[in-house]
């Protein structure tokens, strides 16, 4: 089953950058300096766990109409 949780801890958010490096930065070939910005320190950010594996992570955007953004989508 797959379980989805909100990051909370700084070793989570380590978890979800290695994945977003993994899938961005090594296998798609986008710039680091891209992958990676201010947006990330107001984001929600969760993980996604198969059989307490985490394989997936994303990020929520809250708009000031209140209307949020998925993005930054990666799954291993």
């Amino acid at each position: 089953m797959i379980q989805l949780k909100q990051i909370t801890s700084a070793a989570e958010l380590t978890l979800a950058q290695q994945i977003r490096r993994l899938v961005f930065v090594e296998e798609q070939g986008i710039p680091a300096a891209l992958e990676y910005d201010e947006a990330d320190a107001t984001a929600i950010h969760v993980l996604a766990y198969h059989d307490d594996i985490a394989i997936a992570t994303g990020r929520l955007l809250i708009e000031a109409n209140g209307l949020g953004t998925l993005g930054r989508i990666a799954v291993l």
